[in-house]
């Protein structure tokens, strides 16, 4: 067999990279984690995080702060704090002040680069399990691991937090064959401490028939992510009309 790449002679700067979320090839199952959760670079290195999923991030460095409130509530009513929706800080984090990308849609990226030595830690402003560590030592300090070690640690990661998302899935199927009265799962989740949240972001079943008169019970069974149930007269209508 082929060996493992060696670990990375030290070479600055290096602009290292590390995903913001990952999902099913079919978006159902979110991974709401950063992959790896650990990354070590040096001084004057950045890290460049891409969001390769449907669920938005952010990534978000505290230094120590209480993180601010996702939903604040104005005279419009409810809606996302542009302190958490705006980007903050400058491109280099040298361990102080709040540094936000702003929320990261499918495809967006957001590139910090580091000033100082120091294990700093960071966070997903959307999801309350979400989070990082960077470990900061010094320039030409040697790096323990290639972006292609990370790339492979970040893979199994990925494919172990995948793994847990189908289970959750498939436990949602078999309490809808089993259950004594008519109901649906609205999405299902699960939290996994200082590591990642994971959300089924599908009705389990999908398809439900009943006779008429009867109810359906619609349950959302995940502890962080809301959903709605809502039925519309009629489908919106394609450019083409159809």
């Amino acid at each position: 067999a082929p060996a493992a790449p060696a670990p990375a002679a030290a070479a600055s700067p290096v602009n290292w990279k590390v995903d913001a979320g990952a999902a099913s090839n079919d978006q159902a199952i979110q991974v709401n984690a950063f992959l790896p959760r650990e990354i070590n670079v040096n001084v004057g290195d950045t890290i460049t995080w891409t969001n390769p999923a449907g669920e938005f991030h952010t990534v978000s460095f505290l230094s120590g702060q209480t993180p601010p409130q996702l939903i604040v509530v104005g005279p419009n009513g409810p809606d996302i704090n542009p302190v958490v929706a705006a980007p903050a800080g400058g491109p280099r984090y040298a361990g102080t002040g709040y540094f936000n990308s702003g929320l990261l849609f499918q495809g967006q990226t957001y590139t910090l680069g580091f000033a100082a030595v120091g294990n700093f830690p960071y966070v997903c402003l959307i999801h309350s399990e979400m989070k990082g560590e960077v470990h900061v030592r010094a320039a030409g300090t040697r790096y323990p691991k290639s972006q292609t070690l990370v790339n492979a640690e970040a893979r199994v990661q990925r494919e172990t937090l995948l793994g847990e998302g189908r289970a959750l899935e498939a436990r949602a199927r078999v309490d809808a064959v089993t259950a004594r009265t008519p109901s649906v799962t609205a999405g299902i989740g699960k939290l996994i401490p200082d590591k990642a949240t994971l959300a089924v972001m599908r009705f389990v079943p999908d398809k439900k028939t009943i006779r008429a008169g009867e109810t359906v019970t619609w349950t959302n069974r995940d502890p962080e992510t809301p959903h709605t149930v809502t039925f519309v007269d009629e489908l919106p209508k394609t450019a083409t009309g159809k």
